[in-house]
């Protein structure tokens, strides 16, 4: 028999997170802090850019997380990306095992744990991720000094969960499961192909060199002002100095490129595959030399540190006078041209398995309103998915 109950009657347990200390204190034990900027790269486990810190002893039973909990962001969002608060993770064994510390939330983010006698945990997760998909979640937040705060008791009162048998509850959680798997794994293939990139740029510059500098083999251009409203919406991804910031219609730079962070997250690198727009807080790769392809660019920037040249007086970023002033090292002979011969098929495997990605997320993000409502059939919704992947 299906019912609907509001969240507060399927919570058993709701406790917020910590931020511990920097350095180790009496006392205190080494933790995994998981914050709502880590939920994309923890769900594809990706787990070496989540603070590690020192929590008391004493507050960690409270605020351990346990397989089949979920953790909701509670404060922060951000309206210039139109993200409101209401972002959740689904904490499965793989995650807790693969910190091999104890892992807590962040203190902007909040445990939930429901009744596994009246609702399937992962069914409750995606139940939270309809709420913030389908941007109910912006309902239930409130501004206060400028920081976004989700108001989760009037969530637990307001916001209302369908519950099917509780094998239909499973049912529709591995149908939206296994296409989040699926997209996890396509993201660790990913991973590891940048990671033997990486290794193989290493190799390639560890043989015989000739130094010259950066500025011999490439420059630093400024990308341009494009704000949001001027936007026209399209296929073209417009990086700024965190990356993808929105689309647009029209490139600045044709693809391949090379772009990096010149205001706000100084010195990060990222590879475009495809035409791109580069803003004004980024700086995009030209190339001097016709030898020179732009993958070994991509790899060299990459491996200079650039992260830590915030040395720009005036307004705090990267001055390009400075990265093209670097030695770089250059390798002799046909090295540099089988070099970026290897990484383009890599980045073309890479390339691959992000649009099959995109085309799961899609996916995923149709079924999930139908099945939460029931107006999907879980065998339909099986028959999709079965040949989508």
């Amino acid at each position: 028999m299906t019912s609907e109950k509001p969240f507060r009657d399927l919570v058993t347990f709701a406790r917020g997170g910590g931020w511990g200390s920097e350095s180790p204190q009496e006392g205190h034990e080494l933790v995994a802090i998981i914050r709502g900027t880590d939920f994309d790269a923890v769900r594809s486990g990706q787990l070496g850019g989540v603070p590690r810190r020192w929590e008391k002893g004493t507050k960690l039973p409270q605020r351990l997380l346990k397989a089949n909990d979920i953790v909701l962001e509670i404060s922060g969002g951000s309206s210039a990306k139109g993200q409101s608060t209401g972002r959740s993770i689904f904490i499965g064994n793989s995650i807790l095992d693969g910190f091999e510390i104890p892992v807590i939330p962040a203190s902007f983010c909040r445990i939930v744990r429901v009744d596994g006698d009246i609702v399937f945990p992962r069914y409750a997760y995606y139940g939270l991720q309809d709420m913030y998909k389908s941007r109910r979640a912006a309902e239930y937040e409130n501004q206060s000094t400028g920081i976004s705060n989700f108001q989760f008791e009037r969530f637990l009162d307001a916001e209302y969960l369908r519950l099917p048998p509780m094998f239909e509850q499973q049912a529709i959680a591995a149908v939206l499961g296994a296409l989040d798997d699926k997209i996890a794994l396509n993201e660790r293939i990913a991973g590891t192909v940048l990671d033997l990139a990486n290794a193989a740029y290493l190799s390639c510059v560890s043989g015989a060199f000739e130094s010259v500098l950066v500025g011999d083999v490439m420059e630093l251009k400024y990308g341009k002002s494009l704000p949001a409203a001027r936007r026209v919406d399209g296929d073209v991804p417009v990086f700024g100095s965190g990356g993808v910031s929105g689309r647009h219609n029209e490139p600045l730079v044709e693809g391949p490129g090379v772009i990096v962070g010149r205001k706000g997250t100084v010195g990060s690198v990222y590879w475009s595959e495809r035409s791109f727009f580069p803003i004004d807080t980024t700086f995009y790769v030209k190339i001097k030399r016709a030898d020179i392809p732009m993958e070994f660019a991509y790899f060299a920037l990459s491996n200079m540190g650039l992260d830590v040249m915030n040395s720009d007086s005036a307004v705090p970023g990267l001055n390009r006078n400075n990265v093209h002033g670097l030695p770089l090292k250059l390798p002799v002979g046909e090295s540099v041209r089988q070099f970026g011969d290897q990484v383009r098929s890599m980045f073309e495997l890479r390339e691959s398995v992000y649009a099959e990605n995109q085309t799961l997320a899609q996916l995923r993000d149709t079924l999930l309103p139908k099945l939460m409502s029931g107006e999907l059939r879980v065998r339909d919704a099986e028959k999709m998915v079965e040949d989508a992947t």
